[in-house]
Parts: structure tokens; C-alpha cells; sequence
């Protein structure tokens, strides 16, 4: 089954580029312009992650950016009558305060990436957060812990024998 992304952003040319990387990595991505949108969208898909920008334009002014109007709706999200409250939110801005980075972790987010950064560290962290499309996050885990299991066995097994290579003339 599919994991499923909401990306909250106003900005359209910003949001493609994201939500294309994403759907190349098999995950389902939605994008919504508004709070209200990603309401809708948190209530009627459960998302798995969302992606949130922080500046968003005023309601009765769209030509003006309210710089906290993301930090709000991620409190909103972290309220504890909220449904969506144990959804991971990763912060997702232009912004790099530290204080406003800091902010957000101390509402409850799960990760702060600055647009500017690449692609795969966004991809990182979603497959971090959630699991690579198509498995369970309890499947990566036991993915890791097997592959532990193999390395300790190798490295036991070469230091218990003896090598020689050979080679034929």
C-alpha cells in the first residue's frame, strides 16, 4: 500500500517540483493551496506525513504574507482534540531562524527542511518518518535488525577463518 503525503503550500511552482520527486519515489502526494483544503484532505485520507509551509498569504489580504500562519496551523494539528495529532509534520520553508526552527520542534514537528536543500534529503526523511512506499515502518525495522544480524555474523565468520586466495596461473 501506497504512503500518502499532503503538501500544504501555497505556492504552486514550489510544490510541483516537490510533489514530483515524491511521486517518482512511489509515494501518493496531495497538495493543498489552504488550511482548509488540508483539512478536507487530513479528514478524508489520513495522510501518513505532512509537508507544511510556514508563510501563508492573509485570508481578507492575499497579496500579504502572514509569516506565521504554518507554525499556527502545526499547532492546530498538535492540539490534543485533533485527530490528525500523531501524524509527523515536517516544516518545510524558505525561513532559517534558528528560533523559529526551534518553535516549530517545540510544537510538535518532526523535521524542519529548508526549500533550498535537495531533494534527497526530503526523500530521506519521509522514508525516516513513514517507511518507502509499498512497506511498513515495522518491515524497515526489521529489515535493519536483520541486516545487523548478517553483518555481525560476517564479521564473526571472518575473523573465525582463515583466508587464502589462490590464483590460477
Amino acid at each position: 500500500m501506497s504512503k500518502k503525503i499532503l503538501l500544504i503550500d501555497d505556492e504552486p511552482q514550489e510544490a510541483m517540483p516537490v510533489e514530483w520527486v515524491l511521486r517518482r519515489e512511489g509515494y501518493d502526494v496531495f497538495i493543498c493551496p489552504t488550511f482548509e483544503e488540508a483539512r478536507n484532505i487530513i479528514k478524508n485520507e489520513s495522510p501518513d506525513l505532512i509537508l507544511l509551509d510556514i508563510m501563508f498569504p492573509y485570508e481578507n489580504k492575499p497579496e500579504l504574507l502572514k509569516p506565521r500562519a504554518g507554525i499556527d496551523f502545526l499547532k492546530e494539528l498538535k492540539s490534543n482534540d485533533n485527530a490528525a495529532k500523531s501524524i509527523p509534520v515536517i516544516i518545510m520553508t524558505i525561513r532559517g531562524e534558528r528560533e523559529i526552527e526551534t518553535e516549530c520542534f517545540n510544537c510538535g514537528a518532526a523535521g524542519y527542511i529548508r526549500k533550498m536543500a535537495a531533494t534527497s534529503v526530503l526523500v530521506e526523511k519521509a522514508n525516516e518518518l513513514i517507511g518507502k512506499p509499498g512497506e511498513n515502518k515495522g518491515s524497515q525495522d526489521r529489515t535493519q535488525k536483520k541486516l545487523s544480524m548478517i553483518l555481525k555474523i560476517i564479521k564473526w565468520w571472518k575473523n573465525e577463518r582463515k583466508f587464502e586466495f589462490k590464483f590460477a596461473s
